[in-house]
């Protein structure tokens, strides 16, 4: 019996001819049981080509430039034949027994025992690096990308270094080469080839790194702070053997070039790390003016990224409490008025006191409101009587910015003491009602 796949083949093969040259050469049918191939393929090459059920004996689908084969003969020069056993006298021929010049140059590699396509022997060698420097980045959590080969802008992959679980702002792309046309007396070299300016200008670090076959051992340097600090392509970019990349030194690593990623501006931000990726792909690019860092905020811009939940949601707390900021600002303006009206409408009353008084209780109102609104409830009580009482004081001081000494003065003066005394009482006892009410309704739900 022919194995699996090379049925397989001499079936493709065997569809291949018979549609080309249908029923043109005919085949004596073996009789012994070793003949199932024949039987097998005559029947499913029919179904292949379009036929109902087998193709009947004689018509099995061959090549039609190969002899007729009877039973008992074997082509001279065929390969893959074997002798049938004691009970019969047919011969198993396998695809190379047909002459299918019909089929495609692939085909016929397989049917002859020949490769479909040969894999580059330095392919071996360029993965090797590539494998042990992934391996190493990932077994310390750092999240690596491999870059496509068909979009290689002369870097193998994109590292975005991590730091306690929680990904960093620093980004870089690692060229990696592997092989002894690297190596050098004094350590390694990097060839700058027509990279230069990608390099140099890249908004992340572009680091090279050198991997030894013969030592199994892997080297790096910073390429874009090596070419930053000429004019013109060296051609190749040393690399010192004292510069090893491996798990007691990857720590140091890192440190190094996130340290001169964050002097050199060069971080990422993002709020996914898909975004953070797509960006970080742009920046080996170079300069782009939608998304060059402005050196006066960059400090604060990585403050908020950080921070970002938490500051979300005090811009949340901040918009709810605009009113309550709107009557701070106009008590900051009113305050010497006020102060001025007391002077003048009394020589008994403390000025100070008598407005502290009288701003604390209408802040105290304003602040209830806005408890009450975060909790999902309108306190329209309380809203009216912090409207009335702010129009009021508040307005007066500019009707009377002197004050007055007569009946008018002296009520308004007496107002200003007894209001806030009495309104703080009569709002500490309906709001701490409001709660027990609340807690009681609560308390006999769970019950």
């Amino acid at each position: 019996m022919l194995p699996p796949t090379r049925f397989r083949t001499v079936l493709l093969a065997i569809q291949q001819c018979s549609q080309a040259f249908p029923r043109q050469v005919k085949v004596s049918t073996c009789t012994t049981a070793n003949a199932d191939d024949y039987q097998r393929t005559g029947q499913l090459s029919g179904q292949l080509s379009g036929q109902r059920g087998p193709a009947p004996d004689g018509e099995r689908g061959v090549a039609p430039s190969s002899p007729p084969h009877r039973v008992g003969h074997v082509p001279p020069g065929s390969a893959g034949t074997r002798q049938s056993g004691p009970h019969g006298a047919c011969r198993e021929v396998a695809a190379t027994s047909l002459d299918c010049q019909c089929l495609p140059l692939s085909w016929r590699s397989l049917t002859s025992g020949g490769t479909v396509s040969t894999v580059r022997s330095s392919r071996r060698i360029e993965r090797a690096g590539v494998n042990a420097l992934r391996a190493l980045l990932e077994e310390h959590d750092h999240i690596v990308q491999e870059i496509d080969g068909g979009n290689d802008h002369g870097e193998d992959m994109i590292v975005n270094f991590t730091r306690g679980g929680k990904r960093t702002p620093y980004w870089i792309a690692i060229q990696v080469k592997s092989g002894k046309k690297y190596k050098r007396v004094n350590g390694y070299a990097i060839p700058v080839e027509d990279h230069f300016e990608d390099w140099q200008q890249s908004r992340i670090p572009i680091i090279g790194v050198v991997y030894d076959m013969k030592k199994k051992e892997l080297f790096w340097v910073n390429l874009t702070e090596q070419l930053r600090s000429v004019d013109k392509s060296p051609g190749w970019v040393q690399v010192a053997n004292t510069s090893r990349l491996n798990a007691d030194t990857v720590d140091a690593f890192y440190a190094e070039v996130a340290t001169y990623a964050g002097d050199a501006r060069m971080r990422i931000r993002a709020a996914s790390q898909e975004d953070a990726l797509t960006e970080a792909v742009r920046a080996r690019r170079g300069l782009d003016p939608e998304t060059a860092p402005n050196p006066l905020f960059e400090g604060l811009a990585d403050f908020a990224l950080r921070h970002e939940g938490r500051l979300h949601v005090i811009r949340k707390e901040l918009m709810r409490s605009f009113p309550i900021q709107v009557l701070v600002l106009v008590m900051l303006w009113e305050w010497p008025r006020q102060i001025r009206f007391v002077e003048g409408s009394s020589d008994f009353i403390s000025p100070v006191p008598w407005v502290l008084s009288l701003y604390s209780f209408m802040l105290l109102m304003a602040l209830t409101i806005f408890f009450e609104f975060r909790a999902g409830r309108v306190p329209k009580e309380t809203g009216r009587w912090l409207a009335l009482i702010a129009g009021n004081f508040l307005w007066i001081p500019i009707m009377d910015p002197d004050g007055d000494r007569g009946w008018w003065g002296t009520t308004w003066m007496w107002a200003g003491i007894l209001v806030p005394s009495f309104g703080v009482k009569f709002l500490l006892i309906s709001f701490v009602g409001f709660a027990r009410d609340r807690k009681k309704k609560q308390l006999q739900s769970d019950i």
